[in-house]
């Protein structure tokens, strides 16, 4: 594999983001409660892990996001909230 990144580098993020955010868990998004999402992993794009998450709704579309944006506040609250 030809990261930026050793791959222990990207193991040690992907377990950090662990700790905050629950594979197997539902989320709903910030602007629309109604909107669910399951958790199904984590994964590395290129030198970036970005968590694997399944919308519960509509065409039930698979959806990748960094980490970094998925724990990002906006207005000082969680992006994606824990159920």
């Amino acid at each position: 594999m030809d990261h930026k990144k050793p791959e222990e580098d990207l193991q040690r993020e992907i377990e950090e983001a662990q700790k905050q955010i629950t594979v197997g868990a539902k989320y709903e998004h910030y602007k629309s409660a109604d909107k669910t999402y399951t958790v199904l992993g984590f994964v590395v794009i290129e030198s970036e892990i970005g968590v694997l998450y399944h919308a519960n709704y509509g065409k039930n579309l698979t959806f990748v996001r960094p980490v970094r944006e998925w724990l990002d506040p906006v207005d000082g609250k969680p992006r994606y909230r824990k159920l």
